[in-house]
């Protein structure tokens, strides 16, 4: 093999090793609500595709009946040929200047989300009700003379959807366990029945679309599994650390918490990542061409960050200490120093300028989120030029 086939697949090597961008969490970006089902949508992947102006974007749904499914759609960021591809290669095209129909809505704000990061642009998320993060197991749950007993498992919200909450209706005497999803939604209140796959209606408008044909019994059952998950009395005590819900999401009021909320140990893991990514993206525009001027906006995006996790106590120059620790040992950041010793050349240093642009691109996304995180911000980034 010739010095510049290796030279070229040593580039290619560190760019795809380098290419993906992963969000420590998924950003919700669209809902859906239709006949007693309701979903939202978090976006928990965006990936170069190699093809120019087109993304590959994974997608997870999270609805009454399904606590979450990820979906893989292939987008075209052109404006005047926006287009959205789902999994079965059904294309959709867009007009991304007008309002979409209600049957388009998923898509349009798909395509905002992934190609602008402009996110739930027309849909409005369900306050979460922060008293479903203090339920307790109903120990005791008679019914048709036997007895059972409801457990309770919590879901992280920020990536499943809003006052959903999976249980377990069990025989005390082992013999039979129903697992269940209860949605404590004000307007579409639902349990779902996995074993059946039945969705069933708590409320009147509910029940007219979904409990046509059910037993009563069932449809009586689900109505008491759903007042005992989702009115039970809150505890006093305080919600633990790890329940913390996100700090820019409305309370069962509707009201915005007054500061962000306290930042959690996951916190630091996922500031961590943000140096990380920080440093290899650094890398790579450094082999390219005009380094320091294509990340010269990183740089004041982190400062920003650096300042919001100061006012939530974490010690920055600590994370970013073993963020470096941790890089230093990546076989990216080794790559990157490797080519370091070889000879450049413009074609080099041309791929290493398109990889830049793209991990940019990506990384500005990853730390606006997290800067809408410490902030407060509506979940909403605005485009600022």
């Amino acid at each position: 093999m010739s010095v510049a086939v290796n030279r070229a697949c040593f580039v290619a090597l560190f760019i795809t090793a380098c290419g993906g961008i992963l969000p420590a969490n998924a950003q919700y970006f669209s809902s859906s609500g239709r006949g007693g089902h309701d979903a939202d949508f978090f976006l928990s992947k965006v990936e170069e595709s190699g093809i120019k102006n087109n993304l590959v974007v994974s997608v997870i749904r999270s609805s009454n009946s399904d606590v979450g499914r990820k979906e893989e759609y292939l987008i075209n960021c052109n404006p005047y040929m926006a287009q959205v591809v789902d999994g079965n290669d059904n294309p959709k095209t867009l007009d991304i200047r007008s309002d979409p129909s209600s049957a388009d809505q998923f898509v349009w704000e798909l395509w905002y989300a992934a190609c602008k990061k402009q996110y739930a642009k027309i849909s409005k998320r369900s306050p979460i009700q922060k008293k479903l993060s203090e339920i307790k197991d109903v120990k005791k749950f008679d019914f048709d003379g036997l007895a059972y007993e409801l457990k309770f498992r919590k879901l992280d919200y920020r990536k499943a959807l809003a006052n959903m909450v999976p249980a377990s209706f069990d025989r005390l005497d082992g013999k039979r366990n129903n697992p269940l999803l209860v949605y404590c939604s004000v307007d579409t209140p639902t349990v779902y029945w996995a074993e059946f796959k039945q969705l069933v209606g708590v409320d009147e408008g509910t029940g007219f679309d979904l409990n046509k044909g059910l037993e009563a019994r069932l449809v009586s059952l689900s109505k008491e599994i759903w007042e005992k998950t989702c009115q039970q009395e809150k505890q006093p005590h305080n919600v633990s650390a790890n329940q913390q819900l996100p700090d820019n999401t409305a309370d069962i009021t509707g009201q915005k918490p007054a500061r962000p909320a306290p930042v959690t140990s996951a916190e630091i893991p996922a500031l961590k990542e943000v140096y990380y990514h920080y440093i290899i993206t650094s890398e790579m525009c450094h082999l390219g061409l005009f380094g320091d001027m294509k990340i010269q906006p990183l740089k004041e995006k982190l400062k920003a960050v650096d300042d919001m996790a100061k006012k939530h106590s974490i010690s920055v120059d600590e994370v970013w200490a073993d963020a470096v620790k941790s890089t230093e040992q990546d076989t990216n950041y080794q790559l990157a120093q490797m080519y370091k010793a070889v000879p450049m050349t413009t074609s080099d240093r041309l791929q290493f300028t398109e990889g830049c642009e793209q991990m940019s691109r990506l990384l500005e996304g990853f730390i606006d989120a997290h800067i809408q995180k410490y902030s407060g911000e509506p979940n909403t980034i605005k485009k600022d030029f």
